[in-house]
């Protein structure tokens, strides 16, 4: 199914197109430092399976719920959605971009970007909120034509963070702490980024090929293959 030939990383079996979402576009236009751009090819097209802790998508899920019972307490109308009534996608006017939104004001014209963190990062994202984590808000806003978005980061204590996901009261805002930030959409540089992250996927689907350079030992690794000895390619750019 996979094999190297010279630079590349090929992909000698079929696969289905698949759009571009929030996560997979901050890697395809090199903002995500935590995956490269042919790692998260091979992922998005569903060519090799992503493990996914339980743990994350269950604090995840509740840091949205907190974040949403905030906004309705102060008089925001939220409208979230059913991840399997809209099949995942909340974009389907679109045919190469897709994804699925955390809160919508729809009255305001506005989307809310959820992420959930641990506690010790607080310090660090409130003096430098993660890029790549505000490019996927900006991705959404994009798409659905808004101007600004907000993004919040909800931080749990790791310590405590079970006793939440029990639901115990006097526990569940004790050990929770939020940063709010909002950011303006800037649509001529989110068309040039999207234009960018349909090329890189367009090209994948079409001729089956990755550069190696953009492809991480790990993932060659799972794969059962491993980088031609005598170069290093990671540094490469082009």
């Amino acid at each position: 199914m996979f094999r190297i030939e010279g630079d590349y990383l090929v992909v000698d079996s079929d696969f289905k197109p698949r759009k571009v979402t929030g996560r997979s576009f901050v890697s395809l236009v090199g903002l995500n430092p935590f995956q490269k751009e042919g790692d998260a090819l091979l992922t998005m097209h569903k060519l090799v399976k992503e493990e996914v802790d339980p743990k994350w998508l269950k604090r995840g899920d509740f840091a949205e719920a907190l974040v949403k019972a905030v906004y309705e307490r102060d008089g925001h109308k939220c409208t979230v959605y059913d991840k399997k009534e809209v099949n995942y996608d909340n974009f389907t006017e679109y045919g190469n971009f897709g994804g699925l939104i955390d809160i919508e004001l729809l009255e305001e014209k506005t989307l809310i970007e959820v992420k959930s963190k641990s506690l010790d990062k607080y310090d660090a994202i409130k003096e430098n909120p993660p890029r790549e984590e505000v490019y996927q808000g900006l991705f959404y806003g994009f798409l659905r034509k808004y101007d600004r978005i907000t993004m919040e980061w909800v931080f749990f204590d790791p310590i405590t963070e079970d006793e939440v996901f029990k639901g115990k009261k006097v526990t569940t805002l004790r050990y929770l702490k939020k940063i709010s930030k909002k950011y303006d959409v800037d649509k001529a540089h989110m068309r040039d980024m999207l234009c960018l992250a349909n090329q890189i996927n367009k090209d994948f689907e079409e001729t089956h090929k990755i550069r190696l350079s953009l492809v991480s030992d790990k993932m060659l690794k799972q794969l059962g293959l491993s980088r031609p000895s005598g170069f290093d390619f990671s540094e490469l750019n082009f």
